[in-house]
């Protein structure tokens, strides 16, 4: 059994798009307050490829490393049914960006740094709406 195969035996996952090595020991400081496993990925494309079957809690995404495919990335996990678990977290916020994603049904736009509260409460907002298992990529 792998590690990701354990942790989904745990209960709803908060899934970590993030390609940078010190934010996501950040992150991983901060989500320790949380009772939810924390799975990292390196690129949305990672996460798309890989999280078939994941019970997702809430969706952790860099909108900064997104860039101009953010929008394919939301269409594709509005698919999938889990954009409404998503979170999108950016240094370098633009509020069209914003609006688009928040317009195609992501949980949450926030522009970082912000109190630690505040996002860890988002997470666990998202969280209680019920977590979503990931399904199979739609042809």
């Amino acid at each position: 059994m792998d590690l990701q195969t354990e942790y989904l035996q745990i209960g709803p996952a908060v899934c970590v798009i993030e390609s940078d090595p010190n934010m996501n020991i950040q992150l991983d400081k901060l989500l320790a307050y949380l009772d939810s496993p924390v799975l990292h990925y390196l690129s949305a494309e990672i996460f798309l490829a890989e999280c078939e079957g994941i019970e997702v809690g809430c969706i952790l995404a860099d909108g900064d490393q997104l860039g101009a495919q953010g929008a394919q990335f939301i269409e594709e996990l509005s698919q999938r049914g889990l954009s409404g678990a998503t979170i999108i977290i950016a240094r370098h916020a633009n509020i069209d960006d914003a609006v688009k994603a928040l317009q195609r049904g992501v949980a949450d736009y926030i522009e970082i740094p912000q109190p630690d509260r505040l996002l860890l409460a988002k997470i666990r907002q998202v969280i209680s709406r019920g977590a979503c298992l990931s399904g199979p990529r739609p042809h």
